[in-house]
């Protein structure tokens, strides 16, 4: 008899994890888009542990 320590996901399942994705990275752009450089410089801190007070010039 087979023993299962761990199920994959469900089609349904992964549908919901890319959803969530989706709305996650648009709801990043959004701000970005409206707020600019504060809302880069909160998700720096959000994200990587890192917030700045002024971001480094573009190259």
């Amino acid at each position: 008899m087979v023993k299962y320590i761990k199920q994959g996901m469900t089609p349904a399942d992964f549908h919901q994890e890319d959803q969530t994705v989706y709305d996650t990275v648009r709801s990043v752009i959004r701000d970005v888009s409206a707020r600019g450089d504060e809302a880069v410089r909160e998700l720096s801190g959000k994200f990587d542990r890192w917030s700045p007070r002024t971001l480094p010039a573009q190259r």
